[in-house]
């Protein structure tokens, strides 16, 4: 479906056409905002948050993001919060899906797909996590113990020493 809210005015239209997309199944809808130049920056950001409100409020919502469940369990419907690269958002766990399959809950080892409830795809990036709300804790300090591979091992020939720098992986970031 191709839906069309025209930013000068409310358009109480596209709520009766997501109703109706809603009815006959439709998973997928596109919305186009006609006249966008000819309103200010301000109002056309209000138009895109009320077409974000309608879209949500009838289930065509969100960002999904795709991950692996590290511990716990996650539910359809639990608040969440996404944290890294310097940003915090709140959501909610619209869908959940498996190999392309609705489920009601994932579990630690589960590879999925979470559909986040108002949240914008520029929002989020790789490398971010997500979890029930106060259950993430970031940090730009770690302690480590680290053992390095002996030049016997395919390892280093020298040791380290202060200051030293190199590229770091953990989980789907790198730095």
């Amino acid at each position: 479906m191709f839906g069309v809210i025209n930013a000068e005015f409310s358009n109480t239209l596209l709520q009766e056409h997501l109703i109706l997309a809603r009815q006959i199944g439709l998973k997928h809808v596109i919305i186009y905002i006609n006249k966008a130049d000819l309103v200010e920056e301000d109002v056309l950001d209000l138009v895109e948050i009320e077409a974000r409100e309608l879209l949500s409020a009838h289930g065509f919502d969100g960002t999904v993001v795709i991950g692996t469940i590290e511990r716990g369990v996650l539910k359809k419907g639990d608040k969440l919060e996404i944290k890294g690269d310097g940003r915090e958002v709140f959501t909610t766990a619209s869908d959940i899906q498996v190999f392309g399959k609705s489920v009601k809950e994932v579990r630690a080892g589960d590879h999925c797909g979470i559909l986040c409830r108002g949240v914008k795809a520029d929002h989020v990036s790789r490398g971010m996590w997500l979890g029930h709300v106060g259950a993430i804790e970031v940090t730009n300090h770690v302690k480590a113990e680290i053992y390095l591979l002996s030049e016997e091992e395919n390892g280093r020939k020298t040791g380290i020493r202060s200051g030293f720098t190199d590229k770091l992986f953990c989980s789907t970031w790198d730095q």
